[in-house]
């Protein structure tokens, strides 16, 4: 039975954190309290400068009047509270009509610092200095900008005083960025001198400082394991690289790759020298994954004989042209095809866009590694932002020798049969062994079907 449903609009402020409350408690009281089911309009789903945001409540028509009107209470809590707190001159919350003042700090680890272990550093300023900050939010800043807005709200005096702390500071942070570059020893960095260039002519004098005219260097890198490898985990080697280097390096963040581009941009900030050489250890790092990934591919295990249809990495161009040539090679997330076997090396399924999606790919990535492990091949499932909204099939792109690819798409069809069938059980109320006498569903019987007819063409070449 389909459940009736009350659409209702409540301010897109702080109304909305109150109304959800601490991981989700206050809309789950509500829904308890009320017999209803709540959805609150998500952040992305509403319009850049939305005033209002919509509630979809769901059930009887007495339980859903009854669930609009405690929301609209709370709404009107949280005004009366915020309104509470302007009125009693709490430095957190000024009156609208105080004045302000805008400063700009460098867009990088200042922000950061500046804001402290849970808002620890802001929130001292604000007590300190009697004023409300506003630090500009990561999605309002533009793309590869340098500087980051900050808004001060208070008196006059009490302005100038916060503006002259949070740039003191900026100070501090760029001073401790600097002693850890510093005690580098000379001619070696994080990754001992790779490259073989020496790193000299770097100090304090030498150093253009975040947020002036610094110069830059953009370079590209694959879009595929290339991207975290450089990255580290949780930062920990592009940290490195910036500490080795002395420089700042901004990767392309993944919303702003466009659909299916082979490379991601990675710029570097500071002095020539240092930039040349933060290019030289990128470009290694870089290699260092691709051989890494060629390696795993060649090892020992059953299946592997697909392997040498891929090219091994090739030695990536040089300084000159700001290395974006790349030997002429098609990269594949991390493993390069050479240009005359895309076509006859590789084999193109679907799946449901679906729960079968997660149960192929497996916890970690596990599942898809165990099949490339047992199949000799290199799987690669179209990414959720390539789909077309309300598609209800996925390609799966398999590369490899004939036999193993035929080998890998009939062994993902049988997980995705395991998953419905699976998933069937669980709607049931019954065991797998009940389940595994249906017959598959016509879903998979017509992608079956696409797949037989991609084996006869393929092997009718």
């Amino acid at each position: 039975m389909e459940l009736e449903q009350t659409v209702i609009e409540i301010p897109n402020g702080p109304e909305v954190n109150y109304l959800i409350g601490s991981k989700g408690a206050g809309i789950n009281a509500l829904q308890d309290a009320t017999g209803t089911r709540i959805q609150i309009q998500r952040t992305h789903e509403v319009p850049p400068g939305a005033l209002v945001r919509t509630v979809v409540i769901w059930g009887a028509e007495p339980q859903r009047a009854h669930c609009a009107q405690l929301i609209h209470s709370k709404v009107h809590e949280c005004q009366q509270r915020d309104q509470a707190r302007v009125n009693s001159g709490s430095p957190g919350n000024p009156p609208p009509q105080q004045d302000q003042t805008v400063i700009e700090i460098p867009n990088g680890p200042a922000v950061n610092y500046l804001i402290g272990g849970k808002g620890a550093g802001i929130n001292a300023l604000q007590e300190a200095t009697g004023t409300r900050i506003q630090i500009q939010r990561t999605h309002e800043v533009p793309p590869g900008a340098m500087l980051r807005s900050v808004t001060i709200w208070g008196g006059e005096a009490q302005r100038l005083h916060c503006a002259q702390m949070i740039q003191q500071k900026v100070h501090e942070c760029q001073q401790r960025d600097q002693s850890r570059v510093a005690s580098q020893p000379r001619g070696m960095g994080a990754f001992g001198g790779i490259g073989g260039m020496p790193f000299h002519g770097f100090g304090p004098s030498s150093m253009p400082m975040l947020g002036g005219h610094m110069q830059e260097t953009v370079i590209e890198i694959p879009n595929g394991p290339e991207v975290n490898y450089l990255i580290g985990k949780q930062g920990a080697g592009i940290n490195a690289l910036q500490d080795a280097t002395g420089t700042r390096i901004q990767i392309q963040r993944t919303h702003e790759v466009p659909p299916g581009a082979m490379m991601r941009s990675v710029k570097i900030w500071g002095g020539s020298a240092q930039r040349q050489y933060c290019a030289q250890l990128i470009q290694t790092k870089v290699m260092e994954c691709q051989q890494r990934d060629q390696a795993r591919v060649n090892g020992a295990g059953g299946g592997m004989a697909g392997a040498h249809h891929f090219a091994p990495p090739h030695a990536m161009g040089g300084m000159a042209g700001g290395m974006n040539s790349f030997g002429g090679m098609a990269v594949f997330g991390g493993y390069q095809v050479a240009p005359g076997q895309q076509a006859q090396d590789t084999t193109m399924i679907e799946i449901p866009n679906g729960p079968e999606v997660n149960y192929l790919i497996g916890k970690q990535g596990a599942g898809i590694n165990a099949l490339q492990d047992a199949t000799g091949t290199r799987i690669q499932i179209q990414r959720t932002h390539e789909v077309p909204p309300g598609a209800v099939t996925r390609t799966v792109t398999i590369w490899g020798g004939d036999p193993q690819r035929l080998h890998c798409a009939q062994m993902i069809h049988q997980k995705v049969i395991e998953c419905q069938q699976r998933d069937q059980a669980r709607v049931n109320g019954s065991g797998m062994a009940e389940a595994q006498q249906q017959a598959p569903p016509q879903a998979y019987e017509q992608l079956q079907q696409h797949h037989l007819q991609q084996q006869q063409v393929m092997y009718a070449k």
